[in-house]
């Protein structure tokens, strides 16, 4: 991808998280980033194709993040704090009024943004479930596809401003419980030990 073209959608995904779409125009977008109209459609074909692309670029960093992680981290337990670390960044990046008008004015986007998430997330841990089963990490008699999939629901739960509005904590407060339930959940006595060590090294609070 052109680097001009990167270095646009990252500040309009920036701008979006801040504003919401809705409040945004192209005008605005141009104004932000001191460009002209002109110079942005040589990119985009319309205002729902902006919001597409950086939904797709976005998803493409966050595969490269997960990458990294998964490549650099050999140990399971490392591998879901790790995991844990950036979804709570990205969660706290959050905005519940880009969700709403995603969701209210680019229905299609939305479709395809939510499900290309599920399927990032739910990939890399069911991957994690198994090779914490291989490391005898984890309980051995768990279903990966089953868990992996739970796993997703919980954040998608998380993602729902109707949830955030009755509990009253952020959204990274609450990840935060959930992901500590989550691996006492699928961790056997093995796996407890070595996380409980690890958040103490780590100066983790959970």
């Amino acid at each position: 991808m052109d680097q001009r073209f990167s270095e646009i959608l990252t500040e309009c995904k920036r701008i979006f998280m801040t504003y919401g779409i809705r409040s945004v125009s192209m005008d605005d977008i141009c104004r932000e980033l001191g460009i002209s109209k002109k110079t942005l459609y040589q990119y985009v074909s319309s205002k729902a194709n902006l919001i597409e692309q950086t939904l797709l670029y976005d998803h493409e960093q966050v595969k490269k993040e997960y990458h990294k992680i998964f490549t650099e981290y050999k140990n399971a337990i490392d591998q879901l704090l790790m995991v844990s670390f950036l979804i709570s960044k990205k969660l706290s990046e959050f905005n519940p009024s880009f969700n709403h008008d995603l969701r209210k004015y680019f229905p299609a986007s939305n479709r395809e943004n939510k499900a290309e998430r599920q399927k990032n997330i739910a990939e890399r841990i069911k991957k994690n479930i198994e090779l914490g089963i291989k490391q005898g990490m984890f309980r051995e008699n768990l279903n990966p596809e089953l868990v992996a999939q739970l796993y997703v629901q919980k954040i998608e739960g998380i993602m729902n401003p109707e949830n955030l509005q009755i509990s009253g904590y952020s959204f990274s407060d609450i990840f935060k419980a959930m992901f500590e339930n989550h691996i006492r959940g699928i961790a056997n006595q093995t796996g407890i030990e070595y996380y409980e060590e690890k958040i103490k090294s780590l100066n983790i609070k959970i």
